[in-house]
């Protein structure tokens, strides 16, 4: 019996594209906390899945015209990524402070400023951007039918990317980060079929308890990319500290930061070596 195959509508397809639009508008500008770290993450996450749904999009040999998210918007993407990590470092000093009982206050006023700066920055990139525009460019794009296989296809070629690197005889912290960005992408993907009320499911490419342990391996490969930011920033950091004491005070933390680094990276190496999910 032969299969019928199985297509998304342009109609559904705008469904999906308008919510990624509403969600990147919703925490970009969100005037009762702008550009704190929760709103920053989700709209990170937001744009993560509109790359993702652009490029099943523009493999799709009957679009016209295919979309990426424009350069202004990336910009504002890479700027939003400056004020969560500046976020983040001063989170893990604070943490760091009150653990080792390390006065760090100059750090952390250091890091106030550099906020403030960033977020400055970020604010006039996204009042100068039209995200209406951007979402209108897109909608018009949009074909009007694309095959579910067009999906599948992106699926297996990221999985099959991700068990090549697992493979590299050395898994630095850029091949690490190339993997959780593939599988994050899969996930992404596997919820857009969902959304499409499409038949192919995660059950497709994973058990349920499988899916289960990506997710958790995605979390834990985000933790280690924010760790290894973290300490190269400290670095940054530290070429513009003058003073000697503070200065003596971070280079402990950088040490100990290495070690809880080192620690993770074999953690996360012996699951990618283990687990059948990445090397099968």
């Amino acid at each position: 019996m032969k299969m019928i195959e199985a297509y998304a509508t342009r109609e559904q397809l705008k469904i999906v594209a308008i919510d990624h639009f509403k969600k990147l508008k919703k925490y970009l500008r969100k005037n009762n906390a702008p550009f704190d770290k929760g709103n920053i993450h989700k709209f990170r996450v937001a744009f993560k899945k509109l790359r993702a749904y652009s490029e099943v999009l523009s493999g799709n040999t009957s679009l016209l015209h295919s979309y990426h998210p424009s350069t202004r918007l990336q910009k504002i993407y890479h700027n939003s990524g400056i004020v969560r990590s500046l976020q983040l470092q001063q989170e893990y000093i604070i943490s760091y402070a009150l653990s080792e009982n390390k006065d760090l206050h100059y750090y952390y006023n250091f890091l106030n400023k550099e906020i403030k700066d960033s977020k400055n920055n970020l604010q006039k990139l996204a009042e100068a951007h039209s995200l209406k525009k951007e979402k209108k460019i897109l909608v018009t794009r949009l074909p009007d039918r694309i095959s579910l296989k067009e999906f599948n296809i992106t699926i297996q070629n990221k999985l099959t990317r991700v068990k090549s690197l697992v493979l590299l005889k050395n898994l630095s912290d850029d091949i690490i980060h190339k993997i959780r960005k593939n599988l994050r992408a899969v996930i992404f993907i596997l919820e857009f079929l969902n959304a499409l009320s499409a038949v192919p499911s995660a059950n497709q490419y994973f058990n349920k308890n499988e899916i289960n342990r990506v997710r958790k391996f995605i979390k834990q490969l985000g933790a280690y990319t924010d760790l290894f930011t973290a300490i190269a920033l400290m670095k940054k950091h530290l070429k513009k500290i003058a003073d000697r004491q503070q200065k003596g005070l971070l280079l402990s933390v950088l040490e100990d930061w290495e070690d809880a680094k080192c620690i993770m990276k074999e953690s996360l190496l012996r699951i990618l070596r283990t687990d059948t999910v990445y090397n099968s």
